[in-house]
């Protein structure tokens, strides 16, 4: 998939570009965008918003906050590229979050042995494209076949002695997917979090690669590069639509044998040593 987006030029295409931070996926995304042949423009915020867009022209909002200011400007054609399936339908977009059966198989593949999927959980109101995305990964977990876990956490500091708790017994088989979570899995949970499952021999993945280098074992990266030619392309084509982005299951193989858990590779899922 990723040839074949590279592969089809947006040399006609004048992308303006609203984005809501600097990270590592929303870098790459410009990269590909320009090698792709696109013309790149700073959307600058405020009164440009609710200006008409010239011809030939594609706003394209990089993360969920962009996304909710681009939706409301006039123009017939903009675009998205964030985490999550929560997209306004004036939009067309490329999610970078993985579909939930896919990344149960990944799971599957590289941890072997391994049938028990633990979720750390907000106990409160959660957004409602939080619960969404949560339903949807255990429901996709059980219809793999994986013992499904999902503690649920009143409190940040709540976040580490329930992981520790849930991880007491059959920790052997357990595999922790920590997800941003408003309440359990933020910026101060998820470093300690991290290393209590380290510490315990537990795989833990995290939904961003940027965290490999904190200690997880195995993250999932999308193909920002693709998929933000991809969303240009489908508002170029006048679609309202969701995919999912181009993406892998990628896992850190030095830690894995400091830490004695077998992996493995497979169909998007790399072992790197």
């Amino acid at each position: 998939m990723t040839a074949a987006l590279a592969a089809a030029p947006l040399g006609a295409v004048r992308v303006q570009v609203l984005q809501d931070g600097t990270t590592g996926a929303y870098a790459e995304a410009l990269k590909g965008l320009a090698a792709a042949g696109a013309t790149l423009e700073t959307l600058p915020e405020g009164s440009a918003l609710n200006e008409r867009p010239p011809e030939g022209t594609v706003r394209l909002a990089l993360g969920p906050k962009s996304a909710l200011k681009l939706a409301g400007a006039p123009g017939p054609k903009a675009a998205a590229l964030l985490h999550g399936w929560d997209v306004p339908p004036e939009l067309a977009a490329v999610t970078l979050e993985p579909v939930p059966a896919e990344l149960c198989g990944w799971l599957a593949s590289a941890f072997p042995g391994r049938r028990r999927l633990l979720v750390l959980r907000g106990a409160d109101a959660q957004p409602p494209a939080r619960k969404v995305a949560v339903g949807a990964l255990l429901a996709a977990a059980r219809a793999a076949g994986l013992e499904v876990d999902a503690p649920e956490v009143a409190s940040a500091g709540e976040a580490v002695p329930r992981l520790e708790a849930s991880l007491q017994s059959e920790r052997g088989e357990a595999i922790v997917f920590l997800a941003p979570d408003p309440a359990a899995v933020t910026a101060d949970t998820l470093p300690p979090l991290l290393e209590t499952a380290a510490g315990l021999r537990v795989p833990s993945v995290v939904s961003s690669p940027y965290f490999l280098k904190s200690g997880a074992l195995a993250a999932v990266e999308p193909d920002a590069a693709a998929s933000a030619v991809a969303a240009v392309q489908l508002a170029v084509s006048g679609a309202h639509a969701v995919q999912p982005a181009p993406a892998r299951l990628v896992v850190d193989g030095r830690l894995a044998e400091r830490l004695g858990v077998p992996v493995a590779a497979g169909p998007h899922v790399e072992v790197r040593r």
